[in-house]
């Protein structure tokens, strides 16, 4: 269990059985929904459990919760389905002077591509936040899009100028080591 609501006012405790999580919270008491509102009289429930190894892409995982209170008839949850999916690579979409570019995975753990497609690059620079230049790579053959290798620096902001056939365009750069 990652977290829970109202964590002062109850005690909890978990087991593991089958493919099922049990959890027991006593001396809860939440107020009625009437009296307090929806924030005091709901809670919640933040976890992180493995999977099993052989999910595989477009695989399904359905999820569903049944609730008691005291010695009362369960509440059952709406199921939630979720969809296994290539892992996503987060992308920097920039924008200079109405030119649009990419740099993706970002962040980055020291290897990146730039996609500037279709004008052409000439140049690569990365700058620190202090201004100063850590990394120029000049295209011998003009190019739309370059992978940039940046193992030596270390983890921070940077950022990236692409000096391009119609001018120059900036973007946010994040290395995470």
């Amino acid at each position: 269990m990652l977290s829970y609501s109202h964590p002062s006012r109850y005690s909890n405790s978990f087991k593991v059985r089958d493919h099922a999580i049990v959890w027991g919270f006593t001396d809860i008491f939440l107020p009625p929904k009437s009296l307090a509102g929806d924030k005091m009289s709901s809670g919640f429930i933040q976890f992180k459990a493995g999977l099993v190894d052989d999910l595989k892409i477009g695989d399904s995982i359905s999820n569903q919760a049944h609730i008691y209170f005291d010695f009362q008839d369960p509440v059952h949850t709406n199921i939630a389905l979720t969809e296994v999916t290539e892992p996503a690579q987060p992308i920097y979409r920039g924008n200079s002077n109405g030119l649009s570019f990419e740099i993706y995975p970002n962040p980055n753990q020291g290897e990146f591509n730039v996609n500037f497609s279709p004008y052409l690059i000439q140049e690569i620079e990365i700058f620190n936040l202090k201004g100063q230049k850590v990394f120029n790579k000049s295209l011998q053959k003009f190019a739309s899009s370059s992978t940039v290798n940046t193992d030596f620096l270390v983890s921070g902001i940077y950022t990236v100028r692409l000096i391009h056939t119609l001018g120059v365009a900036t973007g946010k750069l994040v290395i995470t080591k």
